[in-house]
């Protein structure tokens, strides 16, 4: 597929799985003719489901799509979507997967986003945000897999992320994050595989990750001293 995604929420006419559920909507699956991309204006607020996953969409995420109130899953991988992540995303709370990962996004995360109570995947790799990590990414209680890496995101990282208490996956790997690893992560007991490497961390790799079990970190290529933990 290839298209400019403008201002509307994009819909293929053709060659796309719609399907319903329980008067739910569901878009997935989705291919187009070269050089075509059908827009709809008049998207069901009940869509559930959008994923054109690997095309080559190019513009902005269109604000229309914080009108659909009931979507659960945004799957907008490997395209070249550029500009800014729209704030309103952080008002579909009814959002559980959000992968945004391999385009040409550039801004900062939104602290709107931070509010997504309910969310359970972020993939937002791979992309050009910056800025810091905001405090409030320990208000996303129930999430499991979150993958940052491969931005340029600038800051510490916070304490509040111990707070993720169901997060089994976390790469944060190849960003400028700098400062010490948080003790917090020690705090997180369903961590299976943490990424931290190739960032500018520095301090020691702290104790409280012997805490873990059926635990696997990287801290390569950073500014760490010290013992590295023996148990976990």
């Amino acid at each position: 597929m290839k298209g400019f995604v403008i201002r509307y929420v994009w819909a293929p006419i053709s060659h796309a799985h719609v399907s319903t559920s329980a008067g739910w909507v569901v878009i997935s699956d989705v291919t187009c003719e070269p050089y075509k991309l059908h827009m709809c204006e008049r998207t069901p607020k009940r869509v559930v489901r959008i994923n054109p996953n690997n095309n080559k969409l190019q513009g902005f995420i269109p604000y229309n799509v914080c009108h659909l109130e009931k979507i659960s899953e945004l799957y907008l991988s490997g395209n070249m979507l550029q500009g800014l992540i729209p704030m309103c995303l952080g008002d579909l709370i009814s959002l559980r997967y959000l992968y945004l990962d391999y385009n040409k996004v550039q801004s900062t995360i939104p602290f709107s986003f931070w509010g997504l109570k309910d969310i359970l995947r972020i993939d937002l790799s791979s992309n050009y945000l910056n800025g810091p990590l905001s405090l409030g990414i320990g208000n996303l209680k129930v999430l499991t897999y979150l993958n940052l890496s491969s931005n340029l995101l600038s800051s510490d990282i916070p304490n509040a992320i111990g707070g993720l208490n169901g997060l089994q996956i976390l790469s944060l790997s190849s960003n400028r994050l700098q400062g010490p690893i948080p003790e917090s992560l020690g705090d997180l007991t369903s961590l299976e595989t943490l990424d931290l490497s190739n960032n500018i961390l520095s301090g020691i790799i702290p104790k409280s990750l012997e805490r873990l079990s059926y635990f696997r970190y990287n801290v390569a290529f950073n500014k760490l001293e010290g013992e590295i933990p023996t148990e976990g």
